[in-house]
């Protein structure tokens, strides 16, 4: 992103001459934008005509006649015709993830269709490829809530074909039988920490239905099993649609393990800036805190691996934010926290010692009452703020939690 310093019309004249002399030296403006309607994003001086640009960060802002001078016979210079220039814009928050082959069935979760509506489409796709082609989709509201959507009717549709489907809030999978087999799913499977697998009722055995943190070895499983090839192509097709929208850099928690990732990400070359955060599963022992461990923090210019953000409950869609209150009258139903609250001053000092961002996917209010008492009595002498620590969406905060954020030192995302 391009953010130009602050300074005075004076300011703004020695900084031009000084460094029309270090061109002279041969270290000079490398790239000048000229005739442009520019924001700065400096509140003193938030427009400009031109700018200057050397090793990727700006120098010097002002008219297209004082930034001309600055030229230099190698200088790159883009006249922009009277357009608008932005910064570029960073998601903070995407979980772009490459499929390995198969059949992606074009359901969109926001028209939002059932179980009924759907049906054809597997049965289209079972029809039409080789045994062992998987079939995924992603599951809007109506499918994620859907408790007949099993392992029970999807095996018959699909008795050769695994079928995964991904709930659009990354919360509620469904397997059938054959998915289940090849993600090496077992019926006796433990539950994990943070996570719980859906059983048929008066057994053991597992109806396909996977929920929160039960979801992460198996997504990562299935994600694994694209090619770097596969990889490579999801992630230039996410670069060019990030470009085509502004986007120059992304910060992204992949189901795909953060190791394969970056293969990936190191062989697409991407023309954007590319943030891996991590993303660790857990299992029946506890948190899996070696994930990515031993990947370097900076991988050349535009590839970093930094963070690691923990999923402390669900979302209301799926009625598994904790929210403290029953989502419909007459049910006990309140959201559920996937931790402890003991569990978070734990991952407060794993991030103190790897000297990396922690985010904290919180949104119900009584997980974010978890996150604040935790914040307020483990501690008092972190300055937050300065740590960029991230309450990861918030939605739940009451008033009395948001005037206990305002003298907590913290970013909310």
């Amino acid at each position: 992103m391009l953010t130009a310093p602050a300074h005075d019309s004076n300011e703004r004249k020695g900084r031009a001459e000084s460094r029309k002399d270090r061109t002279r030296n041969g270290d000079g403006i490398d790239t000048l934008i000229l005739n442009g309607r520019i924001f700065t994003g400096d509140s003193d001086h938030p427009w400009c005509q031109a700018l200057a640009i050397r090793d990727g960060l700006v120098r010097a802002t002002g008219s297209n006649e004082a930034m001309a001078e600055l030229a230099a016979a190698e200088t790159h210079i883009i006249d922009v015709g009277g357009r608008t220039v932005i910064p570029g814009f960073n998601d903070a928050h995407m979980h772009h993830t490459p499929d390995p082959y198969g059949v992606r069935l074009p359901v969109d979760p926001v028209a939002n269709p059932s179980f009924e509506d759907i049906r054809p489409w597997i049965e289209e796709a079972v029809a039409s490829t080789p045994v062992g082609t998987w079939i995924y989709a992603t599951m809007g509201e109506r499918l994620i809530n859907d408790k007949r959507l099993d392992r029970l009717s999807l095996d018959p549709i699909a008795p050769k074909h695994p079928i995964i489907f991904l709930g659009m809030t990354n919360h509620t999978n469904v397997v059938n039988s054959a998915a289940m087999e090849r993600l090496g799913i077992r019926d006796e499977e433990p539950d994990p920490l943070g996570g719980f697998f859906e059983r048929l009722p008066g057994s053991r055995r597992l109806s396909g239905r996977i929920n929160e943190y039960a979801q992460w070895s198996p997504q990562r499983c299935f994600a694994s099993m694209a090619t770097l090839e596969e990889g490579v192509a999801s992630l230039h097709n996410l670069a060019a649609e990030c470009v085509r929208w502004g986007i120059t850099s992304v910060q992204n928690m992949s189901w795909t393990p953060p190791e394969r990732y970056v293969e990936m990400a190191k062989a697409a070359d991407l023309p954007i800036k590319l943030r891996v955060i991590r993303f660790p599963p857990t299992g029946p022992e506890g948190r899996i805190l070696s994930e990515g461990r031993g990947l370097a923090r900076h991988i050349g210019d535009r590839l970093e691996v930094h963070g690691t953000k923990w999923i402390l409950d669900g979302t209301p869609i799926e009625g598994a934010a904790a929210i403290g209150r029953p989502y419909v009258p007459d049910s006990d139903n309140v959201g559920r926290e996937n931790f402890s609250p003991s569990e978070i001053p734990h991952m407060l000092r794993e991030s103190l010692g790897a000297d990396e961002q922690l985010l904290l996917h919180a949104i119900g209010a009584n997980t974010l009452e978890s996150v604040l008492d935790a914040l307020e009595t483990s501690h008092h002498a972190v300055d937050w703020a300065e740590r960029n620590l991230r309450i990861e969406h918030g939605d739940g905060l009451t008033k009395a939690q948001v005037a206990r954020v305002k003298v907590l030192p913290l970013t909310e995302n």
